[in-house]
């Protein structure tokens, strides 16, 4: 794959589906009623396993790679071969997590509950399926554009998602929104149930917020595409 450069702007694409072949480089894709039978698979991550990061790369709580889990191979077949009628991406090497996101406070306006913006490092694509059964504009992803250098402590982000209460909450905002300064806003896709959407992985991004308007946890599948075709 040809590495991008992340200082193009997003471009927002409407998959039409079929044999169309989609150039992925800047580019953020959606996909509404990506699954045919999705309760399907919000039933599979009430009954999977989650746990932190063990070195602080993530909020929030994250299962093992979907995809290797021999018992759920059915599942894993049926999000490839719809990646791949739907979208138009056969994956050659990937994983497939569920992820939870809990407020960080229960306050939607409170900035500790905005993404830390950052990109994906060692993959090609990504991917966000969204599995509340909500439309909330704020809890979805915002993709960002680069506008100077980061000069912010990642190690305190990591330190913070390993362990809140070792962390001073002024401290982890004002080293937060270094980091987040240093992009601007350039697209905004609401969580909506069953959307899911893909883009170029060395686009700046972020979760738009962690509260949803109904105050359930934020529950995504999450892909992770290393090399695809």
């Amino acid at each position: 794959m040809q590495k991008n450069n992340a200082n193009v702007f997003w471009k927002l694409e409407i998959y039409p589906g079929g044999e169309t072949k989609v150039n992925y480089s800047g580019c953020m894709i959606i996909k509404e009623n990506f699954l045919d039978f999705p309760d399907a698979a919000l039933e599979i991550s009430r009954s999977v396993s989650y746990k932190k990061s063990e070195d602080g790369a993530f909020p929030g709580v994250r299962t093992e790679d979907i995809f290797s889990e021999e018992k759920y191979h059915a599942f894993s077949q049926i999000m490839k071969e719809t990646l791949f009628a739907k979208c138009g991406i056969r994956i050659i090497d990937g994983s497939c997590h569920f992820h939870i996101n809990m407020p960080l406070s229960r306050n939607k306006e409170d900035y500790i509950n905005t993404g830390w913006v950052h990109t994906d490092h060692n993959v090609s694509l990504a991917g966000v399926l969204y599995l509340n059964k909500v439309h909330d504009f704020y809890s979805g992803t915002t993709g960002y554009i680069h506008q100077h250098t980061n000069t912010s402590t990642h190690d305190l982000r990591r330190k913070f998602n390993l362990e809140k209460k070792s962390v001073d909450y002024e401290d982890y905002i004002k080293s937060q929104k270094t980091n987040n300064d240093c992009y601007h806003k350039s697209i905004m896709v609401a969580n909506m149930y069953n959307r899911i959407i893909l883009y170029d992985a060395l686009m700046p991004h972020a979760p738009s917020n962690y509260v949803l308007d109904d105050k359930e946890f934020r529950l995504t599948c999450l892909l992770f595409i290393r090399e695809y075709e």
